[in-house]
Formats: C-alpha cells, structure tokens, sequence
C-alpha cells in the first residue's frame, strides 16, 4: 500500500516534514515555507501529499485516522531513527503534534499554523461557510461539478470574495484539475471522515516551537489556541493581524522572520546534550508572546512618524523580563507637531462637523475594539502583565461601552433659555478645542478611552500621551483610529518619557485642557505646569488608599470575596484598591482566616494562559518598591499574612500577595498608596470609630462597606471623604456613572454626564429687544 500519493523532496541536510490541511497540498505549503526555507543552508525540505486530504485523491484512504497511519508509515519507512522537525497547518498541525508525541526523541522542532486544538469535525463543513458560496456572482463562473466542494475552503475575510477568487484561481481549481472528484466525494460524504483512534495526551513537549493564528481566523479561535503554550513551554505564539485560516495574504515578512527565528532555535536545540532535557524544568520557560505587525511610530495627522530625534522606549515584558518591542518616545518637537495637526484639524474641519457623526466615528471605535479584543488583550497581558482574562473581560468591555454611551451623548449637548431684563439670553455649551490626556500603565486601554470618548463627543481634537512602560496598546488603538475613518488630526497618539512628552504637553500654550490620571506627586507636578503656562484647565484622577469595611451583620464569605479581589485585582495595581480593611471586633479572627485562605488560591505566571490568576506585576522597580514597603512593615514588628503560589519565571516581577494584621493607624503602609498586593486590617468596635479612621487619609478616592443593615450603610456612606463608595462589593465601574476622587484623590470626573461637561465649556448669548420711547 502507498504511503503517500506523492512527496517533493528538495535540498539535503536537516530533514523539515510539512504536511498540509484539508482542501490543500503539499504544494501549497511548499509555496508558503519554501522562500523562508530554501535560504537556510542544510535543511531537507520535504513537502507531502496526504491522501483524502481533500484536494488529493484517496487512494483508497477513508478518513483522518488513515491519514495518520500512512503518515507514521513515511516516517517510519523514509527517515528511519533520524531526527527531523515537523511543520503542520490546520488539521495537518493536530496530525503534526501526534506526530510529535509519538516522536519525542526525533522531532526537534514543531510549527503549527492556524492549528485545529481538537481534531477536524464535521460541523466545520459547507454549512459553517454559506456566506462564502452564496456570492452568485462569484459562483456563476465556477463549474457546478465543484461547487459543492468549495464550502471547505477555510477563509474569511472582510472581502471574502476577493480573497476566495484569488484562491480558488490560484489553488483549488489546479488542484480540482488534478484530483478526482469522484473518488474524493465519497469520502467527503463518509460521516466517519474525521474519526481518529488515537488521541493527543498531555504531555508537554520541549523542543522549540512556533505557533502562527490569523487574527482574521473565524474558523479557529486563537484564543483556543493559548492552550498549546502550557503544553509546549519552549513556544513562541504568533497572531498576524492580517491573516486568515488560509494563507496569507497581507505582508509575509513576519510570518517569514517567524519562521527563520524557529530554524534558528531548532539548530540550538539539536546541539542540546541529553542531561540538558532532564535538567530543563518549568522555571526556565522561554518566552511565549503574540507577535504583531503594526507600527511603532508616533501617530501624528493619521501617520505614523518616527520621532525627530530618533530616540526610542524599550518595552519589557514583566513576565519573563524580555525586550518586546521599541517605540518611538517623543521629544517637545514632536509634541508640537501634534499639537499643530490637532490644532489646524479642528479649525478647518473638525470644528464644524455634525455632531452625529462623532458619535457614529466613536461607534465604529467601539466596533472595531471589540472585534479586536483577543489581540488588544494579549497586548496589555504581554506589556502590563494584566491576567488576559481580566482585560478582556473588564478593560476591553469597559472601553467599548464607554465609546457607546458617550457616543449617544455627541448630538444631545444642550443649553438654557433664559429671561433677562434687557431681552433674553441662551447658553451652549462648546468644546474647548486643543485637549490631550496622560494616561498610566495600570489599565491603559481602559483609561484611555475614558478620556478619548467624552473629548471626541463633546467636539475637541485630542493628543493622548501613552505610558512609557506600555505603549504597545496605544499602537494598535492608533491603527484602529485610522480604520474607523477618523479625520486627520483629530486624535494624535505619542509615547514618551513623562519628564518630557508628559511636561511639553502640561506646559503647551496651546493646549486648553490636559486630563491625567496617575500619582499624587506628579498631578501637583502638572498643576503646577498648567498654572504657570496659560491656566489652562486640568482633570486629575490621582492615587488612592481605599478603606474597605465589614460590619459584623455582612455576609462573610461575600465580604472576603470581594475585600480579596480588592487588593489583589492587577496586583493591587488600582488606584481604588481596597489597600485598607476595617473589621468589626467580634468577627476579626474569623474574617482573618479565612482572607488567608483567598490569599492563598492563587496561580502565578504568564498572564496569557487561561490557568494562571496571578501575573507579575508591571516592572522591577515597582517589585523593588512593594517589597521595601513590605520589609518595612516587617522590621516595625507587624504580623503578616503571606499569600502561596508557583511562580513560574524567575525573571518575572512577582510579588506575593500579602496582608498585616493589626496594623495601627500611623503605619506607613496604612498611610501611603503602595500599589501592590498589600493590605493592611485592622479592627473597630462603632460606626463613629471606623468612620473616623476611614476618613484619616489624605486620599478620598473609593470606599466599599460591607452590611445587610441598609440605614447602617447609607449612614457610613455618607459620612465616608470619597468621590466613590460601594455597599457590599468592591470596585464598580460604569460608563454612566462619574468616577474621581477628592482631597488629594484630584478633581473632575471620568465618565458619566458629568465627565462630559470637563470637556465643554459655556458660552452666553444676551440678546437686547428693542423697547419704543413713551
């Protein structure tokens, strides 16, 4: 019996086995990987021809289980007991990783394209893919013989017929020319086509690994595929923005430096020695990121620009302490030419455009993020050490309803009517022209946005200030901003230093508001900077050090629940995190043990994986920071609770969630913002003694307090110096509600009706009737 229909073998040396997906050949791949693999030295390229893989006659083969049979028949019979590497696409990557399990000593190397993580299944068949055979005009051309077949063509696209006409041109009508339809309808209609009698267990695998999605991929989430990194750790995770199931059809320098950078790590890898496989263990991971291809320039009048002087930020991942990427930093020239798009944009265009068009290009924002949230995710994971989930459930949802709420605000902006003596007058209420916005690494998307929707809907241009520590987010929402269709110079996106991008903008001349959020001591600094330039004005969201208090009546396990994610939610990276808790006497110790036990139910590392529910935190000078404050509470004698977990990356930034208990009021820590995983309890016998207390900080950000006593919280609330309190949760952040803070909290609001009036101001009209002379 034949293995394979046929292979193409070319060049000698190192053998690289690529099997190919359904509806493909092998001359498909050969096409995709031989310009990256014909330029490395040494590699035996072999490009195989699966039977009943769709565009190849079967040969007598029923289904995917045989494929794998006559697939281990080649390996065994042509490559023997050598080494080689695997490469795999689609269901041909599922069949590629049962090859590599059953080969665990010979497979040096694995590459898995848009891999299917379970194997193919019917449901993945003509009725998942009406939309792409309905086109009458498409399929006017297409004989009906092959029609039927075409809905196993895995593309999607926004211009899916464009896409599928250059493929079925290119690839499926030759292949159709060559196989036999007659033979391969049969097994296309065989219910056990996709059977398999074997299954892929869990066992990790060591060898260097690539892994390719399209971020255009409908058909295989890739999400899904974040799964494959736990079990092959030495794996890099590629999603191209352009991509889709099929080929690629946007840029393929990336896919190819992707696969030039595996070769590269196949060849250490087969000069390992055996004690180097035993030794290796889970702390000594490799890295494991997405790779995108936007650009890294500032985004100055819709363009991406590279900064005047050329100077660039290195942008780290926490997690494992690696470069991923440099972008443009800014320098005050490059602020002003921002600061001149966003000025000559709103004078001649901005200015008078519809207000429903703003709320329609804020919509459209909205649109665009969400259909974008895997990437936009991964992307504050990988910069911010943000747990993926969180961001995508909270972070991104947040933004792209704060889009749509104040996108329904951008044509209901209204004045008064108003009697005078001399006649009547009216207000309205109009932009301020010239805005930008400093926003901090914690949740960088989310904040952003908070500025950017109320700013666009109310009518002004605006210049955002990305933080240096993670402005990769920053890149994607700019080219985000070009596709939604947004004029030029109406929203300019630059990175930089705050000592310089930060201060040129707080100084700028021609700057009519700034909005920031961040510490304490730098919002005194931007004070200070818009006083002294041209009073222009300013909204401050600033640090925090939020009381949490639980009442003797509250429902316990509710209350640890929350006061637990209040302090450990981002690391304690929040500006409202619960970082103070106030307990009733009488239930103290029991509150205490079991807040230690939550402490404790905690999974470090890598914050892409689904498993992990604690990532680093954002950089070592901020571990460095936490663990001072930490030390310090120690030497002064104060009891700690130390949270457990595995932490995954010596490199990485982690720091163990920690609490002290009876912490007095005068304690640094019960006193400064430390922004970190550090909570401080304490006790309190009355409503009057714990209000004291709370309300003992120069901070007035959050509060939550936990009762079942509804007059006992509306007292305490009231009585609480915060711009926010919560009754029986912690957190809570809604687009139609305002969030700030006082005292040294700052001032102005993000969201609700009254963030939108930070960025309009009003205008009078009095207009003089004319009275006759008696």
């Amino acid at each position: 019996m034949t293995s394979l229909l046929s292979t193409r073998e070319i060049g000698e040396g190192f053998p690289i086995l690529v099997v190919h997906g359904w509806e493909m050949r092998g001359e498909v791949e050969e096409r995709d990987f031989e310009p990256v693999l014909s330029k490395i030295p040494g590699l035996r390229r072999i490009y195989v021809d699966l039977p009943g893989m769709g565009a190849t006659p079967a040969n007598g083969v029923k289904n995917q289980d045989e494929m794998y049979h006559r697939l281990v028949e080649f390996i065994d019979s042509r490559l023997g007991s050598s080494r080689f590497a695997v490469v795999g696409s689609s269901c041909g990557a599922y069949l590629a990783r049962a090859v590599a399990q059953k080969y665990p000593d010979q497979v040096d190397g694995l590459l898995l394209r848009v891999p299917l993580i379970e194997p193919a299944d019917s449901n993945r068949d003509v009725d998942s893919f009406k939309p792409l055979i309905e086109d009458e005009q498409f399929l006017s051309s297409i004989p009906a013989e092959e029609k039927a077949t075409l809905g196993n063509i895995l593309i999607q696209t926004p211009d899916y017929v464009e896409a599928l006409k250059k493929k079925y041109d290119e690839v499926y009508a030759p292949a159709m020319k060559a196989a036999d339809s007659s033979v391969l309808d049969p097994i296309r209609e065989d219910p056990n086509r996709y059977a398999l009698s074997f299954s892929l267990d869990e066992a990790k695998f060591f060898a260097p690994t690539l892994i390719v999605c399209g971020q255009q991929d409908t058909s295989v989430g890739y999400r899904d595929s974040l799964r494959l990194l736990e079990l092959y750790p030495r794996s890099t995770y590629a999603v191209l923005d352009r991509d889709t199931h099929g080929l690629p059809i946007g840029d393929p320098s990336l896919f190819q430096a992707l696969v030039r950078d595996w070769i590269s790590r196949v060849n250490e890898w087969r000069g390992r020695t055996e004690s180097d496989v035993v030794e290796w263990s889970d702390d000594e991971r490799t890295d494991s990121c997405f790779a995108h291809d936007f650009n890294t320039g500032l985004f100055i009048n819709n363009e991406f620009i590279a900064a005047e002087e050329n100077e660039v930020l290195e942008v780290e991942n926490p997690y494992n302490g690696k470069i991923l990427a440099s972008c443009s930093a800014a320098t005050k020239r490059d602020v002003d030419a921002a600061v001149a798009s966003a000025e000559t944009a709103f004078y001649k265009s901005w200015k008078g455009i519809r207000p429903s068009t703003r709320g329609s290009l804020l919509n459209k924002l909205a649109d665009l993020i969400e259909r974008d949230a895997d990437d936009l995710a991964s992307l504050e994971a990988l910069e911010a050490g943000i747990l993926f989930s969180d961001s995508k459930a909270l972070h991104i949802t947040q933004a792209t309803e704060t889009l749509r709420y104040f996108a329904g605000w951008a044509d209901k902006i209204t004045g008064q009517s108003l009697n005078i003596p001399q006649g009547y007058a009216y207000t309205t209420r109009v932009p301020l022209g010239v805005c930008a916005a400093i926003v901090p690494w914690n949740a960088p998307l989310m904040i952003t946005i908070w500025k950017l929707a109320p700013a666009i809907a109310a009518g002004n241009v605006l210049i955002i200030k990305t933080p240096e520590l993670t402005p990769l987010y920053g890149q994607k929402l700019a080219s985000l901003i070009q596709e939604a269709g947004f004029p030029p110079g109406v929203i300019n996106i630059v990175c930089g230093h705050g000592p310089v991008a930060g201060q040129a903008l707080a100084e700028h001349p021609r700057v009519r508001k700034l909005a920031f959020t961040g510490s304490s001591p730098v919002g005194r600094q931007i004070l200070r900077a818009a006083a002294d330039s041209n009073l222009k004005k300013v909204t401050l969201e600033l640090g925090g050090k939020s009381p949490s208090i639980v009442f003797s009546d509250a429902d316990l396990d509710n209350a640890v629940f929350w006061t637990s994610i209040g302090i450990t939610a981002n690391n304690g990276q929040v500006c409202a995190a619960g970082s103070r808790l106030y307990i009733e006497e009488s239930i103290f110790d029991k509150f205490v043990t079991a807040f230690a036990a939550k402490l404790n139910q905690t999974s470090y590392g890598d914050p892409l994986l689904p498993g992990t529910t604690k990532g680093p935190v954002i950089s070592h000078g901020q571990k460095e920071k936490i663990n001072r404050y930490i030390e310090q509470a120690k030497q002064t004698g104060l009891k700690q609770i130390e949270g457990n977990g595995i932490q995954q990356s010596p490199t990485g930034h982690f720091v163990a969630n920690t609490a002290f208990i009876n912490v007095p009021g005068d304690a640094q820590i019960m006193k400064e913002e430390i922004f970190g995983p550090v909570a401080s309890i304490s006790t309190f016998k009355t409503e009057e003694e714990v209000i004291e207390k709370a309300n003992d900080n120069e901070h007035g950000l959050s509060s939550a307090v936990f009762t079942k006593d509804v007059d006992k919280a509306y007292r305490v609330g009231t009585a609480l110096e915060a711009g926010q309190v919560t009754i029986n949760y912690w957190g809570g952040i809604n687009a139609n509600a305002p969030f700030g803070g006082i005292k040294q909290s700052g001032f102005g609001r993000d969201m609700g009706e009254e963030a939108l009036d930070g960025w309009l101001v009003s205008k009078t009209l009095k207009y003089s009737i004319p009275t006759s002379k008696l």
